[in-house]
């Protein structure tokens, strides 16, 4: 049940799709992106099974020749009274060679809060937290790259292991970049006690799909 609830708490907290860090930025350059996507879940009364539409906009600048760091907003939960926003950096543990991987670690921190939504009684005020450990291997190929996630999100306040596996593909243009990935949100938790019919693999936790761009800024 505890596992369940950690599932839960990813899926309302850090379930928002990300522009997937494949490589660090240089110092100087700077990008913009946005996403839209998230878990898969069946609409109630019989209707059709939809990605959440998750939009999460964000910046990312160059800090260093082996790390960037990165701020982001949430505007679904918007719509219900809430304010999402998330922050964190990543660092290139190892270059690309032939068939080895760029290895790439990332951590970001997501918080939540309904405070400032008035309509709410008092007592359903609430603030969430949730951290994601990712690492990431990513291959160039062209103009293409192809990635592989393996994520582990923390509820801070129902600490849990909950590991999320991912894959992708970007493709540049110019300064522009395309992406799209597909996700297996809490692929270790059971999620046949959950409220909502969350679109998992057999029982277990819930799969994902997202879209999304960015634009590179800077001369490096």
């Amino acid at each position: 049940m505890r596992l369940v609830l950690a599932l839960c708490s990813v899926l309302f907290g850090a379930a928002c799709i990300t522009v997937p860090v494949t490589e660090t930025l240089p110092p100087g350059q700077s990008e913009v992106g946005m996403t839209l996507g998230g878990p898969l879940i069946a609409v109630p009364g019989g209707g059709p099974t939809i990605p959440l539409p998750s939009i999460t906009v964000e910046y990312r600048k160059g800090g260093g020749e082996a790390w960037d760091w990165s701020v982001g907003t949430h505007l679904l939960p918007t719509a219900f009274g809430a304010l999402g926003v998330h922050g964190g950096a990543s660092y290139r543990l190892l270059d690309q060679d032939a068939y080895r991987p760029r290895l790439i670690v990332t951590n970001r921190l997501y918080l939540f809060s309904n405070h400032l939504d008035g309509r709410k009684p008092t007592d359903s005020l609430g603030f969430w937290a949730n951290n994601e450990l990712v690492l990431t291997g990513a291959w160039d190929h062209g103009a293409a790259t192809y990635y592989v996630h393996l994520m582990e999100h923390l509820d801070l306040a129902l600490p849990g292991l909950v590991l999320t596996p991912a894959l992708g593909a970007k493709y540049r243009f110019k300064k522009w970049e395309f992406f799209a990935e597909f996700r297996w949100f809490g692929a270790n938790a059971d999620n046949s006690k959950a409220v909502l019919q969350w679109q998992g693999i057999g029982d277990l936790g819930a799969q994902a799909i997202g879209l999304g761009f960015s634009r590179r800024f800077g001369d490096k």
